[in-house]
């Protein structure tokens, strides 16, 4: 396969704006299915191949939805540079519009926000004098631990040495029965893959007609960032994990931080027929998988139910975030962003940073005139004779596509 752009929408689930990434990120494919592959955070989170190798292999272009940052922040985790970000609560503020009022599908409003996101995406693509870097790293994840829900192909363990390890944090008082009256839902809650698209459904059918005010849905993204919302959440009420197919994404990401699921629902096993690993590209739901995430639903709703009201062996406890603080005020900064205005972050080349620096102190006024010239001689040589580490450097997105014109 051929050096594609990845987009990389947040695409959580409890937060309405990240079904507007989600829905960009299709329309985007839809325009230029040849160009763009998306990925699957839960999958990469999970240690799936073939969404490493995307990362590994190709530029991507981010697009988080809130100002928690949860892509940069995975994208930090594993050692790797997106050449650009989108940042959808910045686009909300320039076009003064919100995601809308429903998570289940979105309203019109959180529809033309998609839209508006989507056209930065492009614009990013588009953009010729979009001079970012893609740095393909040597060495994406260190070998996987073998005890990790049974599924050695699956498993990842991200590298320890990207974090500051806190290995005196404090832990709950474990006890030997927990007696259910509140749950957290779990769902794969991937993209393109048919079996994730329906476990975000059937998660909010669960949460939200079934279960309200006993539940809440929690977000594979958000905790892989970090999130304090969701990290709450996963120590403090047992977790019922929905699998979209037989990756079992949910049940490894509970897994991998430390708190297993206390129940693991199986689409294959509900709907043994439903092919869960098709890809679609849809925006919404088909009417095939509004009628399996009903289905689906329903089994998750009675695994909660056996749940409520019973003592299980279970204890609140700190989950393992692996080193990992969450500041999404620097999250830019550390990642080395730079805003290159109307809502896009780009991912500077080195040669860049230097150039724009070195530009900037020629422009700086110095009393002195001959300390000026100097400084302003030493800088203009240093930004002719710059070596690039990368030779040939050029936007990896010039050309790559236009936009197809609609009929």
């Amino acid at each position: 396969m051929g050096q594609k752009t990845i987009l990389a929408p947040c695409m959580g689930v409890g937060k309405i704006v990240a079904n507007v990434t989600r829905r960009a990120a299709y329309e985007i494919h839809a325009q230029c299915p040849e160009d763009v592959e998306l990925l699957s955070i839960p999958a990469l989170m999970a240690g799936d191949a073939h969404e490493r190798e995307l990362i590994q292999n190709n530029p991507t272009i981010i697009i988080d939805g809130c100002a928690l940052r949860c892509t940069a922040h995975i994208f930090r985790q594993f050692g790797v540079d997106a050449v650009a970000k989108i940042e959808v609560n910045q686009v909300m503020k320039e076009k003064k519009i919100g995601p809308g009022k429903t998570r289940k599908e979105l309203e019109a409003t959180g529809k033309r926000l998609s839209d508006f996101t989507a056209e930065k995406v492009l614009m990013a693509l588009n953009d010729e004098g979009l001079e970012a870097r893609f740095v393909s790293p040597e060495e994406l994840l260190l070998p996987p631990p073998d005890d990790l829900c049974g599924c050695p192909e699956q498993q990842f363990k991200v590298q320890r040495s990207t974090f500051n390890v806190d290995e005196t944090a404090p832990n709950f008082e474990p006890s030997l029965t927990h007696h259910v009256n509140s749950v957290t839902v779990l769902p794969c809650q991937g993209i393109k893959r048919t079996g994730g698209r329906v476990t975000q459904r059937a998660a909010y059918e669960v949460v939200e007609d079934r279960f309200l005010g006993k539940s809440q849905v929690l977000c594979i993204s958000a905790l892989a960032a970090g999130c304090q919302e969701d990290v709450d959440m996963l120590e403090k009420f047992p977790t019922v994990a929905i699998n979209g197919c037989a990756k079992r994404c949910a049940s490894i990401a509970a897994e991998y931080h430390g708190i297993p699921a206390v129940a693991h629902v199986e689409l294959p096993d509900v709907v043994p027929g439903f092919d869960c690993e098709a890809h679609c590209y849809e925006p919404d739901l088909t009417e095939n998988e509004l009628a399996i995430s009903t289905q689906l639903a329903a089994a998750t709703a009675l695994a909660v139910e056996k749940l409520m009201g019973t003592e299980i062996e279970w204890s609140q406890r700190k989950i393992n975030l692996h080193g990992l603080i969450h500041e999404p005020a620097k999250i830019n900064a550390l990642t080395g962003y730079r805003d290159a205005g109307g809502g896009i972050l780009v991912k500077l080349a080195k040669e860049q940073i230097a150039r724009m620096e070195a530009e900037a102190a020629i422009k700086a006024p110095v009393a002195d005139t001959k300390i000026w010239n100097e400084q302003k001689a030493q800088h203009e040589v240093a930004a002719a004779t710059m070596v690039c580490e990368n030779p040939g450097l050029k936007t990896v997105m010039t050309g790559l596509f236009r936009p197809k014109k609609k009929e």
